[in-house]
């Protein structure tokens, strides 16, 4: 039990570091970022797949539960995202006084920021919307 309390309080001060941008812009942007995205897009495809299987079919309430709950954590962690990178990204500048990877960084975040808004409406709403008529 005080095993678990300790491993959420290391969870929570990691996930608070990273928010406020004071971890390094490489494990910022790398591992929070990028690898972040990619577990996390691995995650959400096994649970839609299991979802899919157990249902046999690709519809239904869980289905679209399980869409809308994803969405919304999605968005949770993509702000959480956004912010510690950039946040980490401006700290770089202040500490180490070169703007190059902190410039490169902001490109990448802001380049980010425009495909997951245009996946969001061009896709997600979208999708949720034809869900829902199919019930």
């Amino acid at each position: 039990m005080e095993t678990d309390c300790l491993i959420i309080k290391a969870m929570f001060k990691y996930l608070t570091k990273h928010w406020k941008g004071e971890l390094s812009l490489p494990v910022s942007f790398w591992l929070n970022g990028f690898l972040g995205n990619i577990v996390v897009t691995t995650l959400i495809v096994v649970a839609a797949m299991r979802i899919d299987y157990v249902n046999n079919l690709n519809s239904g309430y869980p289905f679209i539960i399980f869409w809308i709950i994803t969405i919304c954590l999605l968005i949770l962690l993509i702000c959480w995202q956004v912010v510690g990178v950039w946040r980490s990204s401006n700290r770089h500048i202040k500490e180490k006084g070169r703007h190059f990877w902190s410039v490169i960084t902001k490109l990448m975040v802001m380049s980010w920021i425009v495909i997951v808004t245009s996946m969001f409406f061009g896709t997600y709403i979208p999708f949720i919307k034809f869900a829902i008529e199919q019930l």
